[in-house]
């Protein structure tokens, strides 16, 4: 990561930004970070992650190079969305959000209360409760199991007042 940067700087004139930014430095960010496929994120890799990134001086590229981790799946997937969440702004929040809770719960399935507190002590308390209200909003689980999911976990990570926000009754 330390070597590619330099060498893009120095060779702005005849190297692509996309190719470094899009390609090279989202693998190297993942191979630094993930451990496995099915391991869980260390914080003090993601740490160290962070600290790689805020080397890439235009803002652009570096949202670029978070945008294309994960494109496996698994760990690498949910580190990109730690990234973007931890990030100090965040661009498009409903929708990054959004796909992180489809991330989180695939194909109606409950996850454990456990699965889901890993991942969002990772992330800021503010966007912390961002996503469980939208969990408790989402349509990815019934109404109750999605409350009863989200309250589960807001305790296990120690936040309180998760009052239940409105959602259309399902039909």
């Amino acid at each position: 990561f330390l070597l590619e940067l330099p060498h893009y700087y120095h060779n702005q004139n005849t190297e692509a930004p996309d190719v470094v930014f899009a390609q090279r430095l989202p693998a190297l960010t993942e191979q630094l970070v993930v451990t496995g496929p099915q391991d869980k994120l260390d914080e003090k890799y993601i740490v160290q992650a962070e600290a790689l990134l805020a080397h890439v001086i235009n803002p652009d590229y570096r949202q670029a190079v978070i945008n294309n981790i994960g494109k496996s799946g698994g760990a690498g997937k949910t580190l990109k969305y730690v990234l973007l969440l931890r990030s100090e702004k965040l661009p498009q929040p409903d929708e990054v959000i959004g796909e992180f809770i489809k991330h989180l719960v695939p194909n109606k399935k409950a996850p454990s209360p456990e699965e889901l507190t890993a991942s969002l002590r990772l992330i800021k308390p503010d966007r912390q409760r961002l996503i469980l209200f939208a969990l408790m909003d989402s349509d990815r689980l019934p109404k109750d199991q999605s409350v009863t999911l989200a309250k589960a976990v807001g305790a296990q990570i120690g936040l309180a007042g998760l009052e239940a926000p409105k959602r259309e009754p399902e039909n």
